[in-house]
């Protein structure tokens, strides 16, 4: 007997079990085949941005994560849920692993020791929302140092360049560094602000410095 669809079907009687587990797993491959084929003739959904979407069960409701139209098709073949650190996680080939370490490792390679992935992109201040952005543009391996100073940085900005944040028309830069935040000034200008944050970045951060782009 095998699961199909849901329900156990009665598929034969066989001289032996090596037999049977030979033609269940033939017939349980076919499924997947016709599973898959199916998949890859729909339609990509998307959001009112027109971004590729995945659903994503949370316990009450389902949300989406954005991910590149490219991956969309191979992610719809599997469930998605949140862990507790709200990142998209599945199993996949038998293994629990979350939606951002299989994308990068199947789509832009192994991770280089003493790195780890950072959901990149200055557009969201919310880091929840930056979670549920594996679009493969935002996804970057970062050494251990920058994301310790994107961590400090992500969880304070309200501005759209890293350390920025607005307080009464103007716009104060800050940075992380060593577990601790650090004020860096009071600016007329976002830019300005972040040209500030550049500057104290590459001093404490040398070559490991996360630098925002004009």
């Amino acid at each position: 007997m095998i699961t199909q669809n849901g329900l156990l079907n009665y598929i034969g009687t066989y001289k032996n079990l090596e037999e049977a587990q030979k033609i269940a797993k033939e017939l349980i491959e076919i499924e997947e085949k016709r599973k898959n084929t199916m998949i890859l003739e729909l339609p990509i959904k998307r959001n009112e941005k027109g971004q590729a979407i995945i659903p994503i069960k949370t316990k009450n409701s389902i949300i989406y994560s954005n991910v590149s139209d490219e991956t969309w098709h191979d992610l719809m073949r599997f469930s998605f849920r949140l862990d507790k650190n709200g990142y998209p996680i599945g199993n996949i080939d038998g293994k629990t692993i979350t939606m951002h370490l299989y994308l990068f490792r199947k789509y832009k390679g192994e991770i280089p020791d003493g790195y780890v992935i950072d959901h990149w992109g200055n557009d969201e201040s919310d880091s929840s929302l930056k979670k549920l952005n594996n679009d493969l543009r935002n996804l970057r391996a970062i050494s251990k140092s920058q994301n310790s100073q994107n961590r400090i940085v992500s969880k304070n900005a309200t501005s759209q360049y890293l350390g920025v944040s607005k307080k009464n028309n103007k716009w104060w830069a800050f940075i992380g560094y060593q577990k601790k935040s650090y004020y860096l000034g009071l600016y007329s200008t976002e830019i300005e602000a972040a040209k500030s944050y550049n500057s104290k970045a590459i001093e404490l951060y040398g070559p490991d410095a996360m630098l925002n782009l004009f």
